[in-house]
């Protein structure tokens, strides 16, 4: 005569122990798939700010008799100019900082758990920082060097902040979030 488990262990045990694990499975399961796809989020989050260095950060739009001219550089074009000014160097530095971000989400999905998604919240910060202050040298600095003038029709120059430090600052803001998510997670 066969047994089933259920015969010899009794019903009643085996659906607390099934029960009582696959909750506690299910639970962890599911926090770690939060905690997934915080990471990659963050790491997306991560690729924009890596990816922010080679778009437009400095724009300048002339109008000469009737004809426009617009020109832009780029995070990597600043850090190829011919200054001493360190802001010309925080493109790039925000290029690794976010390389270095993208790592450490990729390493907090291996270890959920770990608090090493508090760095790259820490990271985001300095970013934001970091952009804060290239903006500011962009309209002020830069803006005084070539600064703006409007002679109606005759001629206009005006000097802009481009889209490549916007994503720069979205990039620190939401490393911030997911970073701190990802662990909350």
């Amino acid at each position: 005569m066969k047994y089933t488990n259920v015969e010899l262990c009794g019903e009643d045990y085996l659906k607390s122990v099934c029960w009582g694990s696959r909750g506690a499975n299910l639970s962890s399961e599911i926090k770690m798939d939060r905690s997934r796809i915080f990471g990659v989020i963050g790491i997306i989050v991560a690729l924009i700010g890596i990816i922010s260095i080679a778009l437009g950060w400095i724009g300048a739009d002339a109008t000469i008799l009737g004809t426009s001219h617009s020109e832009t550089w780029s995070g990597i074009d600043i850090f190829d100019w011919d200054t001493d000014d360190f802001q010309q160097y925080i493109p790039v530095i925000i290029a690794v900082i976010s390389a270095l971000s993208l790592i450490l989400f990729a390493v907090g999905m291996v270890k959920p758990g770990s608090k090493i998604g508090y760095v790259p919240a820490i990271l985001g910060i300095v970013v934001i920082i970091l952009a804060i202050v290239e903006y500011m040298w962009i309209t002020g600095d830069v803006a005084d060097i070539i600064p703006d003038f409007d002679f109606g029709s005759i001629a206009k120059l005006s000097i802009s902040v481009g889209i490549g430090l916007y994503l720069a600052i979205v990039s620190g803001v939401l490393s911030l979030i997911f970073g701190i998510l990802s662990e909350k997670a």
